[in-house]
């Protein structure tokens, strides 16, 4: 599968955009495609969840190791069991004058052949979707002002 590379300015803060991300347990509340998110181990660097993900017909459970660094506001996930061949994604949140500069990577390749075929032609759609998805996560948590703490 293509791997998928945006850069974005937002309005938030490396900490808000970071704490946002790293809360995995609300990605049902708005991530379009994310059904259920259960989190089995949450310490200070490393998270492992296992979310239910669905696009119409096609449903699948996969568990992954969220690694993240607080001091770089970095974090990185892997799948450790799933329906990818493979599975890496990553965001680095960095200041920016205007709020942070939000890095976004993913690559991933699925095992099943048929949603291999879906996903390649919906790839970069749903990429670009999960982004702006964050985005509008941090408006409804933060409003529209970066002037906010990073513990929000």
């Amino acid at each position: 599968m293509p791997s998928y590379e945006e850069q974005k300015i937002m309005q938030y803060n490396p900490g808000q955009m970071f704490n946002l991300v790293a809360d995995v347990e609300k990605y049902p509340d708005f991530l379009p495609w994310c059904i259920s998110s259960k989190v089995y181990k949450n310490d200070k660097n490393i998270i492992e969840a296992t979310l239910l993900v669905g696009f119409h017909f096609a449903r699948e459970k996969f568990r992954s190791r969220v690694e993240l660094d607080h001091n770089n506001y970095s974090i990185n996930t892997k799948q450790t069991h799933g329906p990818f061949k493979y599975l890496s994604n990553s965001w680095k949140f960095k200041e920016h004058p205007e709020g942070c500069k939000v890095d976004f990577f993913i690559d991933f390749e699925l095992r099943s052949p048929i949603l291999k075929k879906i996903m390649t032609t919906l790839f970069a759609e749903a990429a670009q979707k999960m982004v702006i998805s964050f985005e509008n996560r941090a408006q409804l948590l933060y409003g529209n002002s970066k002037i906010k703490s990073d513990n929000q």
